[in-house]
């Protein structure tokens, strides 16, 4: 599945006034752990392409859409990798909940 980049543009169309759920994954350059969960998001958007769209914000280059959504995406993340990888893991279990038939 293709995930496209929002940008300030397009992020209200693309993301708050899409039809259907939307998987907004925010990458910085400067996490790691952001490349190393790179090949896992695009895997869950191949899986559910049909049940959901995925899309990225780049919080380097778009931090108003930080702003406007008042997430804490733009901070260094605390914690280890596995912390990082078990919340998102039972982030995807919730969202697997919502997309089952």
């Amino acid at each position: 599945a293709d995930i496209a980049e929002i940008t300030v543009d397009n992020f209200a169309s693309a993301v708050l006034k899409s039809e259907g759920l939307v998987m907004v994954c925010y990458v910085c350059d400067l996490v790691q752990a952001v490349f190393e969960m790179a090949e896992t998001v695009q895997a869950i958007a191949d899986d559910l392409s049909e049940k959901i769209k995925t899309v990225k914000v780049n919080t380097d280059k778009e931090d108003a859409i930080i702003v406007q959504q008042n997430t804490w995406t733009r901070t260094a993340i605390a914690g280890s990798h596995f912390e990082m990888e078990e919340e998102f893991l039972m982030a995807l279990d919730k969202l697997e909940g919502l997309v089952q038939d």
